[in-house]
C-alpha cells in the first residue's frame, strides 16, 4: 500500500485518500481504516520457553514454545490436569507449563497492545494526510473554479462584441438586401408585363393553330371511318367465303374417314376371319397329331386304359386345357372308364373321366421300339376342369 492510498477494510482494495466510495466492493469507505501491512506482529521470545521437555504421553521431546506436542497433538496441560494422581515431577512439570502459560498469555496481550498502539498512530497518520489531502484538493478545485469563471467572463465578453459586430453587419446586409430586393422587383414587374403580352398573342397563335389542326383530323377521322367500313365489309365477305370453304373441306374429310373406318372394318373382320380359319385349321392339325401320338403308343388292337396302366403309382403331368399350366400329380389307378390320381400338394384324390382325354404325350425308346416310357407321361383334357 503507498502513501497516497487508502485500504478498504472491507475487501482490501487499495483507494485515492479522496475515495468516498471503494472502488472493489462499492462500500462507503471508513476513513478509520488501518494500513494493516504497516503493522508487524513481533514473535514472542521463543528462547524463554526453550526447556528441554519430553511429551508424556509419545516421548517426543518438545521446546514448550508452543502448548500442545506436535507429533501427538495433547495439550501438555491438560494432559496432567487429567492425572488423578501426580507425583511431585509432574505436580512440577504442571506447575512449570502454567508459568509458561500465563507469561505466554502476558506476552501475547503486550503484544496486542503494542499492535493496536501503531493502529492508532497509522489511523492518525492517515487521517492527517488525508485531511492534507482534501485541504490540497479543496485548494485545486477553488483554483479551477476561479480560472473557469475568469475563462467564462472572458468568453462572455468577447461573445458580446462578437455578437454586437454581427449585429452591425447584419443590419448593413439588411439595408443593402432590402435596395436589391425593390430594384429586383421593379424589374420582374416590367418582365412580367412584357411576358403577359407575349402569352396573350402566343395564345391567339396556338388557338387558330388548333382550329385548324382540329379541322384537318375532323376531315381525317371521316375518312378513317369509311375507309373501316368499306374494310369490314370486305373482311365479313372474305369470312363468308371462307367458312362456305371451310364446311365443304369438312364434308369431304367426314367422307374420307367414314370409308376410312369402313375400309378398316372390313379389313378387321377379313383379318378375324382368317385367323378364325387359321386357329381352327391348328386346332385341327393337333387333333389329328394327337389321335396318331396315341395310336403310335397303343400296342396293336390296345386300349387307352392299357396304356395308362404302365403309369400307376407313377408321378405324371396333367394339362386340364392346351393353355392350361401343367400339374404334377401321382396315378393311382386306371379303370375301363376313369381313372384316379393323387394330387401331392392339397392331398385329394382326383377321379378323371378317360373320356375327357384330349391326348397323351409320352416319350417312346426309339431303339427297341417299346412302349416303356422313359419320361414323364402328360395327359392333355379337352376343355377346362
Amino acid at each position: 500500500m503507498g502513501p497516497d492510498s487508502l485500504l478498504c477494510p472491507e475487501c482490501g482494495f487499495e483507494n485515492p485518500l479522496d475515495a468516498e466510495y471503494c472502488g472493489g466492493c462499492g462500500k462507503h469507505i471508513i476513513q478509520e481504516a488501518v494500513d494493516l501491512a504497516t503493522l508487524s506482529r513481533s514473535p514472542l521470545d521463543a528462547e524463554a520457553y526453550t526447556v528441554a521437555f519430553v511429551c508424556p504421553k509419545c516421548g517426543h521431546p518438545s521446546d514448550l514454545a508452543t502448548p500442545d506436542c506436535l507429533k501427538c497433538g495433547i495439550i501438555f496441560t491438560k494432559w496432567y490436569e487429567g492425572l488423578d494422581d501426580l507425583s511431585v515431577e509432574e505436580a512440577e512439570q504442571l506447575a512449570r507449563l502454567r508459568e509458561i502459560q500465563s507469561e505466554r498469555e502476558r506476552a501475547a496481550e503486550a503484544e496486542n497492545r503494542r499492535i493496536e498502539a501503531q493502529r492508532k498512530a497509522e489511523l492518525e497518520r492517515q487521517r492527517e494526510a488525508l485531511k492534507r489531502r482534501k485541504a490540497q484538493i479543496q485548494a485545486q478545485r477553488e483554483a479551477e473554479a476561479a480560472a473557469r469563471q475568469k475563462a467564462e467572463e472572458e468568453a462572455r465578453q468577447r461573445a458580446e462584441a462578437t455578437k454586437r459586430q454581427h449585429a452591425e453587419k447584419d443590419a448593413r446586409l439588411k439595408a443593402e438586401a432590402e435596395k436589391r430586393r425593390q430594384a429586383e422587383e421593379e424589374a420582374r414587374q416590367k418582365a412580367e408585363a412584357e411576358e403577359h403580352r407575349r402569352a396573350a398573342e402566343e395564345e391567339a397563335r396556338q388557338k387558330a393553330e388548333a382550329e385548324k389542326r382540329r379541322q384537318a383530323e375532323e376531315e381525317a377521322h371521316l375518312k378513317a371511318e369509311a375507309e373501316e367500313r368499306r374494310q369490314a365489309e370486305e373482311d365479313a365477305r372474305q369470312k363468308a367465303e371462307a367458312e362456305k370453304r371451310r364446311q365443304a373441306e369438312e364434308e369431304a374429310r367426314l367422307k374420307t374417314d367414314a370409308e376410312k373406318r369402313r375400309q378398316a372394318e372390313e379389313d378387321a373382320r377379313l383379318k378375324a376371319e382368317e385367323d378364325a380359319r387359321q386357329k381352327a385349321e391348328v386346332i385341327k392339325q393337333e387333333k389329328t397329331f394327337s389321335m396318331q401320338q396315341i395310336l403310335k403308343a397303343l400296342r396293336p388292337k390296345g386300349r387307352l386304359s392299357d396304356l395308362l396302366r404302365k403309369y400307376e403309382n407313377r408321378s405324371v403331368g396333367l394339362k386340364r386345357g392346351a393353355d392350361k399350366p401343367l400339374e404334377a400329380l401321382t396315378l393311382l389307378r386306371t379303370l375301363e372308364d376313369y381313372m384316379v390320381l393323387h394330387a401331392e400338394d392339397t392331398s385329394r384324390l382326383v377321379h378323371i373321366p378317360l373320356g375327357r382325354i384330349d391326348r397323351l404325350e409320352e416319350n417312346l425308346d426309339s431303339q427297341n421300339g417299346t412302349s416303356e416310357a422313359n419320361g414323364t407321361l402328360v395327359i392333355v383334357l379337352i376343355g377346362s376342369a
